[in-house]
């Protein structure tokens, strides 16, 4: 930014007032083409026993990735215009809405006076249940019923599963074709199917640890200067398989939630998953319609030209203080 200082000082040295008007343009142009913004994805700060999506961050590690990241760049809020940055910077961004965002992440943020945008599924907050992926942990990884038995999943359109679980590793296994599968299936029929384990071959106990925030808890986040609330849609569906009346539902309906919980306006939103084929022109439109700035899920950075409707995010695994660095550095050349 030196440079682009001294080239309009020394194109423009008759007058301060010059030197002001033309500064923004002049910025704007240079930021487009070289000051990127990196948007980081985090779900959950927390020590979890079982982990199979990897999207826990320790306590400990996330207020060293954040020490590290605070002095070394500017960290901006997801909600404000960038068109003035003047140097790579980075955007911390939560996606769900877990409890452990409110009792462990937000102390650390405001420790180190950093802001943060956490999305929220609106569907189970404050009912203290766990969101359906990981009710599919409960039903398969966690449950002994699955363990030296013979299977029998009707998946619906993803299949049928016949299959006699002999060890740890198959277990596994069935998680993942489980999970894979009902995060294809619409709502309804997603929750039938699990109903169906469960009735079938039970499930492990509900986990607190894996409750959402409640409507309390969210007010009070509401009141951080820190913190800002985004829409995440009502029951965490992949949006691209809805029709668009059922995506307008989905999106509007978080928000306004997440509007009557708070008393205030919301004005960002995150794709589900959020990969290119999670979503489609339908929801763009949709967001676009409601002038929500928008995050999703695959790699990159952002720049001025960035579509503030589908702006791409790096996913956060749970470094500790020596690998975070380097495989942030690696961020900025993806």
């Amino acid at each position: 930014m030196g440079l682009l200082k001294n080239f309009i000082k020394k194109t423009f040295p008759w007058s301060p007032a010059v030197f002001c008007a033309v500064k923004k343009p002049v910025t704007l142009l240079y930021n487009q083409f070289n000051t990127p913004v990196l948007i980081l994805l985090y779900h959950r700060c927390a020590v979890l026993e079982a982990d199979p999506q990897l999207l826990a961050v320790t306590p400990e590690n996330f207020a060293n990735q954040v020490k590290w990241l605070r002095d070394r760049y500017p960290i901006l809020r997801f909600d404000e215009s960038w068109d003035l940055v003047s140097e790579p910077s980075v955007v911390l961004t939560f996606d769900d809405g877990y409890w452990d965002n409110y009792a462990y992440a937000v102390p650390i943020l405001e420790r180190l006076q950093v802001p943060a945008t956490i999305f929220v599924s609106t569907e189970r907050i404050g009912t203290g249940k766990e969101p359906w992926c990981d009710d599919v942990e409960r039903l398969v990884l966690l449950n002994d019923n699955f363990l030296r038995t013979k299977i029998h999943l009707d998946l619906r359109e993803q299949g049928v599963v016949n299959a006699f679980i002999t060890d740890e590793e198959a277990r596994r296994a069935l998680y993942y074709r489980v999970h894979d599968a009902v995060r294809l299936m619409q709502p309804d029929e997603r929750e039938e199917v699990l109903a169906e384990i469960e009735e079938k071959y039970g499930a492990a106990p509900v986990r607190a640890s894996h409750r959402y925030m409640t409507e309390t808890e969210l007010r009070e986040l509401a009141g951080s200067q820190y913190i800002t609330i985004g829409g995440h849609t009502i029951t965490h569906s992949r949006l691209s398989v809805l029709s668009r009346e059922k995506q307008r539902e989905e999106i509007e309906g978080s928000i306004c939630c997440l509007e009557r919980i708070m008393n205030k306006r919301v004005t960002t939103f995150s794709y589900p998953f959020g990969g290119r084929a999670d979503y489609n022109a339908d929801s763009v439109d949709i967001v676009r319609e409601m002038n929500l700035k928008t995050a999703s899920n695959f790699p990159g950075r952002v720049y001025h030209g960035s579509s503030q409707y589908e702006l791409p995010r790096m996913i956060v695994r749970n470094w500790d203080w020596t690998t975070f660095p380097v495989v942030f550095q690696s961020f900025w050349y993806n």
